[in-house]
């Protein structure tokens, strides 16, 4: 299993709040700001959740071999029926969103 983080926004890229992400033996919710962190298998089938109701499948990028932990960018999500993945939106040199 691999430790994923990654941001969950609407195709507009604004983020999306208190979206549930589940799967078999998972779950994570996004922050204020649309982030998450979720552990799960590379091919887990993952549903989000929006706040009102809407269910959509999510496909989240795999790890690196070997790799532990992965910094998976931006997920654009609930605007249509698929997901789909963007490019990495976090600052060169890592970043920090804050604690929460």
């Amino acid at each position: 299993m691999t430790i994923r983080f990654g941001r969950l926004v609407d195709p507009a890229g604004n983020p999306l709040r208190g979206v549930s992400i589940t799967g078999p033996g998972v779950w994570s919710e996004t922050d204020d700001q649309g982030y998450f962190q979720i552990e799960a298998p590379d091919d887990a089938e993952l549903t989000a959740t929006t706040r009102d109701g809407r269910i959509f499948a999510v496909t989240l990028p795999t790890g690196g071999r070997g790799e532990d932990i992965a910094q998976i960018g931006t997920v654009e999500c609930c605007g249509a029926p698929e997901v789909r993945v963007g490019v990495l939106d976090m600052p060169a040199g890592g970043g920090n969103k804050g604690s929460k």
